[in-house]
């Protein structure tokens, strides 16, 4: 044998194939182990209910707060939560609670799916207490998100917006245009004085009709030349009929204080809204009901003509007793301390009209 066959023989003995320095079998090892690695985290970072542990990574709430309607009776919102990193999503439940001025009113638990999707309904009934910002908050392992929402269920004034305001309500001005029966239409607003939010309360009040004996044609059958021209220039227009124009309102003056008392009552009317419903009457009659959130109720022209060539105003009352109910049941509240118990009151608009003989 020569040396160079006995040198072939003894490298081919000591040789071992290497990459990158190491054994071939022990790097397709530790790449296998790598990719697998890899695989995990990727599976854990896609994927709710696989990982190497339980746990919450995020919640988050996508509620339905920014289109809450004031006609809405429920809290509804979806809750997403994730896993933790290279963790399962935990199958325990979630909590949420709902706050008022710094005091949950209300708590509660809820589920979510294997995909980490829950849905949460809280009767607004169960939290509300009085019209401001509310904070909803939700948890689950030691993750939260919150948000907070405006809620008005209180009403702060009343408008009674009337179809008729001067001339004779028979015309055809009025008959092409309006019902068969002068009506005045309730709308209330989350702020006292004219132009707040609307808002659908539930409220029960009255309103009362008095009559002021206006100088331009107090006493006289008719207004034809004999008036003060301010009421035939302006019977149509709002200037003469709201109280604070000047320029074209009555030349003698519209008193503010000796027409609203029991000499100048004309009728009064009760009422009961709630939401999308309600209900009136007159005093000593029967109920009526509507439906709908217009809230009309139809005036009786005869009895106004009863007071001829005066004019009208309607001065109205209310309490809000959406929270009455259920305050026993909202957490942390004093009902007799934060439940909004006042009187409110509101006018029609225009502020006065009038309603011509036959």
């Amino acid at each position: 044998m020569s040396a160079d066959e006995s040198w072939d023989e003894d490298w081919d003995g000591d040789y071992e194939e290497t990459i990158f320095g190491m054994p071939v079998r022990t790097f397709r090892i530790s790449v296998a182990a790598v990719l697998a690695v890899l695989l995990l985290l990727a599976a854990s970072l896609v994927s709710t209910s696989f990982g190497l542990y339980s746990g919450v990574g995020s919640v988050t709430i996508a509620a339905n707060y920014d289109g809450f309607g004031p006609l809405d009776e429920e809290l509804k919102f979806k809750v997403y939560l994730t896993s933790p990193t290279l963790g399962r999503l935990a199958t325990d439940s979630g909590s949420y609670a709902v706050s008022y001025d710094h005091e949950v009113r209300t708590h509660g638990s809820f589920s979510y799916s294997k995909a980490g999707i829950g849905t949460v309904t809280i009767p607004v009934t169960d939290f509300f207490v009085a019209n401001g910002e509310y904070t909803l908050t939700v948890s689950a392992g030691d993750a939260s998100d919150s948000v907070s929402m405006d809620i008005s269920r209180n009403a702060d004034y009343a408008i009674g917006i009337v179809n008729f305001f001067g001339g004779t309500f028979d015309d055809s001005r009025y008959t092409e245009s309006f019902a068969s029966d002068p009506q005045v239409t309730l709308s209330f607003t989350n702020s006292a004085g004219p132009g707040g939010e609307l808002v659908f309360p539930v409220a029960n009040g009255y309103f009362d009709i008095f009559y002021f004996e206006n100088s331009d044609y107090n006493n006289k059958d008719s207004c034809d030349g004999d008036c003060d021209d301010n009421y035939e220039d302006n019977k149509w227009d709002g200037c003469y009929w709201n109280s604070a124009v000047t320029g074209c309102s009555p030349s003698g003056g519209r008193s503010s204080s000796d027409w609203n008392d029991e000499d100048n009552l004309v009728q009064r009317f009760f009422f009961n809204v709630s939401g999308d419903s309600y209900s009136w009457n007159l005093q000593d009659e029967g109920v009526q009901y509507g439906n709908g959130i217009d809230y009309t109720i139809p005036l009786d022209k005869e009895t106004l003509r009863q007071h001829e060539q005066v004019d009208f105003t309607i001065v109205i009352h209310f309490t809000n007793t959406f929270a009455e109910a259920n305050c026993g049941n909202i957490e942390n509240t004093d009902c007799d301390r934060e439940l909004d118990r006042d009187e409110k009151d509101g006018r029609s608009d225009w502020e006065w009209f009038a309603l011509e003989g036959k």
